[in-house]
């Protein structure tokens, strides 16, 4: 069983992790409308493409702004040497909506992979 900093340390590694695999999504997605610009159907749906990773990163702003918080909440929780029930439920609330927000930031990784790689049989 592992303690809470470290949970929340190994959290916020994969949080990081998810945002670089969705901006290594949007600029390839913006380097494929560079030279993909002379053919309108791919182009369109490289725009497409561009527009879920964009929103994969904002998830992932929305993640991390979370999980500080409640890796905030969770300090004050250890600092105190008890678990007052406010902090322990704004530190469970703040971590569930941090992974909801992961959640929706990996959806929008994989279905930027997917269609990419739709775009790439149309080729």
């Amino acid at each position: 069983m592992t303690d809470l900093k470290t949970s929340f340390e190994q959290t916020g590694a994969l949080i990081k992790m998810l945002a670089a695999a969705n901006a290594a999504g949007a600029i390839g997605a913006g380097a494929a409308l560079h030279f993909l610009r002379d053919n309108a159907r791919i182009f369109l749906f490289g725009e497409i493409i561009f527009v879920i990773y964009v929103l994969g990163l904002l998830t992932f702003v929305g993640a991390f702004r979370f999980h500080g918080m409640a890796r905030v909440d969770a300090d004050r929780v250890d600092a105190s040497r008890k678990t007052p029930e406010a902090y322990a439920s704004q530190v469970k609330r703040n971590s569930d909506i941090s992974l909801r927000f992961a959640g929706a930031s990996v959806l929008c990784f994989f279905v930027g992979l997917v269609c990419t790689a739709v775009a790439l049989a149309r080729l």
